[in-house]
């Protein structure tokens, strides 16, 4: 190999070991994502899921068909806010939680909507009737409380 194709191959080196090397610090310095907002002792913490991550979550249950959720056992939840607002959204939250402490607190963002559901239960029935307690409890929005089926995310009882 002459001199002028070991310079070509040093340069070549070179300059694909540059590159590589700012790929991949492009990589390391994507943003991190924060799903909680702050954790205090003795109050209500809640935790955010950003929109799309559910969806990117793998639930390989050994079926072929990946694309296929697997069935809630317990659809039918309480939403008790559903509007625009973040701080009304992490207010009512608290509210409810406190009140209720036997249900599970479920907040969910889909812009431009923040959502608060209570509880998960596997018919409308027993749904509707933490709706009527939820009413009582607080007729200042009992107007907004109301019974839904969905699937977002597993539901739990805490």
């Amino acid at each position: 190999m002459s001199n002028r194709g070991l310079i070509r191959f040093i340069i070549f080196v070179f300059l694909f070991g540059a590159s590589f090397s700012v790929s991949a610090q492009v990589r390391q310095e994507s943003p991190a994502v924060c799903i909680v907002d702050e954790i205090t002792a003795d109050s209500v913490n809640v935790i955010e899921m950003p929109d799309g991550l559910w969806e990117l979550i793998n639930y390989s249950d050994g079926s072929e068909n990946k694309r296929e959720r697997p069935v809630n056992p317990r659809p039918f939840t309480v939403q008790v806010y559903g509007d625009k607002s973040r701080n009304e959204a992490n207010s009512r939250a608290a509210k409810v939680q406190a009140r209720f402490p036997q249900y599970y607190v479920r907040r969910h963002y889909s812009s431009p909507y923040f959502r608060v559901y209570l509880g998960a239960f596997e018919t409308s029935r027993d749904a509707q009737a933490l709706v009527n307690q939820v009413k009582k409890a607080f007729p200042a929005f009992a107007n907004e409380v109301h019974w839904t089926k969905t699937s977002i995310g597993s539901s739990r009882k805490r």
